[in-house]
């Protein structure tokens, strides 16, 4: 198990035994197979704890920051492939990409706006709220709190998540229903 931090604690994250950049993706693997989302494992890579044993050997840290690249660049690709089957009018695949990175637990704002949106324009208000409630748990207990745009963006999933349940109630719909467009 990972040492007493906010990863441990929450997930129960195993630490690497192995430094190589292959090694490392194994375990990240692994880590993921286990639920722990890519967002998560992604940040254990760069915890203060990971850091401190790799101080001193840059293979390590640099095998650290390429496996880190590595899984953030899957959400990244993802987004970015989204946003293109977005201009293409595939919007149920665009879905299925950014649905991948809140599962993921991205720490980035992008597939929760775009889904809470694209869920908007359908009238699946349910969907929207459970995305927008995932987004605030993903930027109250993953988010960097470092992060300088993490306030303003919990206030503003925070907004859209008390206007998309005002929504619902106003229709006087149940959950799981969908609002007419």
């Amino acid at each position: 198990m990972c040492p007493p931090t906010k990863f441990g604690s929450m997930y129960g994250i195993q630490r690497p035994t192995k430094t190589t950049k292959a090694s490392l993706i194994e375990w990240a693997e692994e880590q993921m197979s286990r639920g722990i989302p890519r967002q998560v494992v992604c940040d254990y890579l760069f915890s203060e704890d990971i850091q401190k044993l790799a101080r001193g050997h840059p293979g390590v840290m640099e095998a650290l920051a390429e496996t880190g690249r590595a899984l953030s660049g899957v959400m990244l690709d993802r987004n970015l492939r989204g946003q293109e089957l977005e201009k293409a009018e595939a919007i149920d695949e665009a879905i299925a990409l950014y649905e991948a990175n809140v599962a993921d637990a991205c720490g980035g704002n992008h597939p929760y706006d775009r889904l809470a949106i694209l869920y908007r324009k359908r009238g699946q208000i349910d969907q929207e709220i459970r995305v927008l409630e995932r987004a605030i748990w993903v930027f109250e207990n993953i988010a960097s709190k470092g992060r300088a745009d993490r306030l303003p963006k919990l206030k503003k999933f925070k907004e859209r998540l008390a206007k998309a349940k005002g929504l619902r109630e106003k229709a006087g719909s149940s959950p799981d229903s969908v609002l007419p467009r």
